[in-house]
């Protein structure tokens, strides 16, 4: 109740500045033949050479669009926002408080960077620029004018006190204060200056009863006076003034005939990280070629026919897939399946990439697959995503066939066959980088949200995430893991510090292919209420792996079953290993002594075989 109070109370304020000027036309008529600023010289202004800045109104205009999503929930006051924007100056802060109100009234559904913009052009033909704020279904929110090297505010616009711009570039201002009250002003921008100067007022003034009926009185404004006018003088004044509204409305009559060209005030890439932020809150809908129109979190994996709000250990990537300037929204699931958020033409579509299996999505778009068959044999090839309106494509680039029966490979650059010479030179002079997913989810009730814990973890590891390593023919990858998430029994994420162990080469399509295996080194929990990173110990009381059930394990990943021809496996206390480490030797008895022949490394709490191997890490 205090916020909605609060709330009403800034409303009633904004109103106030905004309407002040709006239902008093004789009083406006005399400001602005006073009061507004003028050029000295309306020579320099004519001047087709001028060009007005209006950067710093630009600025603040944006910033006013930034905070709305926060008004109805903040406490803070407008003089609060401007001393966070640094706006100190009186003048500036009256200005800051007039856009603001006009254009909260304006501001439409979110996203609101969708709808806000502004336009510029010569309304009068003077050769000075005006600058027009507006929003996409071309509700005016305030014009400005420049004179004496500074914009000047002709007027800012609400809902019941609003303007619109004719063929003419005249500007026509309408107030009600009611169903019986109402005002129509017609004002030219004069030559040279920022003064408005009033072609004409009319408008209703109540009424007055005749026996037992009601007539509506009409007035023209004379030399600052409302004079009484017939029903048919107002009639024709309305058609003379009014011909380009027709039977349409104010801001269609301006998108129609002012002239005035709307141009977002943000970029098509902001704008686009607003419609996905919109879509992940439940704001706006998602178009998918298979579901049609439908919230995000319904959208699904299709192998195991999972919705994305059921997923818990979500990644995500944004990039310019396309590279159109303009980024995308990639959210990648545990199974490596992918579904691409694309902003188009207003919209938000949605893609779930249905290619083989899929490895290696670079951040140029393109992307590994591998495809194999027992019997048949295999085929992996480099490939690219492309768009063509609301449809994604897939262009290959190059690609690897072999069969086995007979044994044959084939080669193919952009589809076309190609020897395998040709295959290897062009498949060599090709870079390309991988994309590096971050955490994500897509509804969070913690403090720490999943991304957050990631970096954290990934901070306590040294930013390992994404380093590579190379020896002997495999590529060492690092990679934090998000394995389990806070519910009723925890309150922490579990991250485990994984490597990937893949081919460095030295047989056909090694690059296309996934990692040969994983190893876990290390794992973390954050506490998802206070971000505390803590090393994951055993716990003898706990659920995990004993010392002799380790050994088991030790033996079958060792293959050895039996305790024979000399081996013997025992418990070892390793300085490098970590606390919640088991170190399982392996020893073979030669030559009358004893001598190691490997040692095996198992997490205690999971029982997992883990590597040895770390980059720079803590040990």
């Amino acid at each position: 109740m205090k916020k909605y109070i609060a709330f009403l109370l800034c409303l009633i304020m904004m109103i106030s500045l905004v309407s002040c000027n709006r239902n008093n036309i004789n009083e406006k008529e005399n400001n602005h033949s006073t009061s507004n600023t003028t050029s000295e010289t309306p020579s320099e202004n004519t001047d087709k050479e001028c060009i007005a800045d209006y950067s710093r109104i630009l600025n603040i205009y944006r910033s006013i669009i930034e905070i709305l999503p926060d008004f109805f929930d903040s406490k803070t006051a407008l003089d609060d926002y401007c001393s966070e924007l640094g706006i100190v100056d009186e003048e500036e802060k009256e200005l800051f408080k007039k856009i603001f109100g006009s254009t909260f009234d304006f501001k439409g559904s979110p996203p609101y960077k969708l709808s806000c913009g502004f336009a510029i052009k010569d309304l009068n033909g003077d050769g000075v620029d005006e600058l027009v704020l507006l929003n996409n279904e071309y509700y005016i929110i305030a014009v400005f004018s420049y004179a004496d090297g500074k914009p000047v505010l002709l007027g800012n616009y609400m809902t019941r006190g609003s303007c619109w711009i004719d063929g003419d570039g005249l500007l026509h201002e309408n107030g009600s204060n009611g169903a019986d009250h109402s005002t129509h002003a017609v004002y030219r921008i004069a030559d040279g200056t920022a003064d408005l100067e009033l072609i004409v007022g009319f408008g209703t003034n109540g009424h007055e009863w005749i026996g037992d009926i009601a007539y509506t009185k009409y007035y023209k404004l004379v030399n600052g006076e409302k004079e009484k006018i017939t029903e048919t003088e107002y009639n024709d004044l309305n058609k003379q003034y009014c011909k380009y509204l027709g039977s349409v409305s104010g801001p269609a009559a301006t998108k129609k005939y002012s002239g005035l060209e709307f141009v977002y005030l943000f970029t098509e890439s902001e704008i686009a990280m607003e419609m996905y932020e919109a879509a992940i809150n439940d704001k706006v809908g998602v178009f998918d070629e298979h579901l049609g129109e439908t919230k995000l979190k319904s959208l699904r994996f299709t192998d195991n026919d999972t919705r994305l709000d059921e997923c818990k250990l979500l990644q995500k990537a944004i990039l310019d897939v396309d590279q159109n300037g303009v980024n995308e929204y990639v959210i990648k699931s545990p199974d490596n399946e992918y579904i691409i958020l694309r902003y188009y033409n207003g919209k938000v579509y949605s893609y779930w990439l249905d290619t083989y299996d899929f490895y290696n999505f670079n951040t140029d778009g393109s992307f590994h697959w591998y495809d194999s068959s027992e019997s048949e044999g295999w085929e992996c090839g480099l490939s690219k995503i492309v768009f063509d309106e609301e449809r994604l494509n897939q262009k290959s680039i190059y690609c690897l066939k072999y069969s086995k029966n007979p044994t044959k490979y084939e080669h193919f650059v952009g589809g076309e066959a190609v020897t395998g010479n040709e295959y290897d030179s062009y498949r060599n002079n090709i870079r390309y980088e991988r994309i590096k997913f971050s955490q994500f989810e897509l509804t969070c009730t913690y403090p720490i949200t999943a991304e957050q814990a990631w970096n954290l973890a990934n901070a306590y590891w040294d930013h390992q995430d994404g380093k590579s390593e190379c020896s002997a023919g495999t590529i060492w990858t690092a990679k934090i893991v998000l394995t389990d998430t806070p519910n009723t029994e925890t309150d922490h994420y579990r991250f485990a510090f994984q490597v990937e162990c893949s081919s460095n080469g030295g047989m056909d399509g090694y690059e296309c292919m996934p990692p040969h295996h994983f190893n876990v080194h290390d794992h973390v929990l954050v506490n998802a209420f206070t971000g505390e990173v803590i090393a994951s110990t055993y716990d003898p009381n706990g659920k995990g792996v004993s010392v002799e059930e380790a050994i088991e394990i030790a033996k079958k990943h060792c293959e050895i079953h039996k305790e024979e021809n000399g081996y013997r496996f025992e418990y070892a206390h390793d300085a490098t290993a970590p606390d919640h480490i088991y170190v399982i030797v392996t020893k073979n008895y030669y030559n009358d002594h004893y001598s190691v022949v490997c040692r095996t490394w198992i997490d205690k709490n999971t029982g997992e075989i883990v590597s040895p191997y770390y980059m720079y890490g803590k040990c």
